[in-house]
């Protein structure tokens, strides 16, 4: 509505588009909302910046488990996004 008022000029409609964007891609990017959104199976993460994600992956989640876990991790979420094993549609 605000950016709609024609009464509020176009410098302060800007700063509060920009306002916006860096706070929604601030909640977003959050670790526990981005696992969160990307596991979800009505969103599966589709508005993710693959790149983000990919480094979120990488920084966030794979120092947290020791490495012998990480090949069945990397293989459980594979299975998972191409919905395969026990996460395919028929199977659930």
């Amino acid at each position: 509505m605000i950016v709609q008022n024609s009464e509020i000029s176009n410098d302060v409609q800007q700063k509060i588009r920009e306002f916006r964007k860096l706070w929604w891609n601030n909640f977003l990017y959050n670790p526990i909302v981005m696992v969160a959104y990307k596991l979800d199976p009505y969103y599966c993460g589709e508005t993710l910046d693959a790149i983000q994600w990919d480094r979120f992956l990488e920084q966030e989640i794979i120092w947290m488990i020791s490495e012998n876990e990480y090949d069945v991790v990397i293989i459980e979420y594979s299975e998972y996004v191409g919905k395969l094993e026990g996460f395919s549609e028929s199977y659930l």
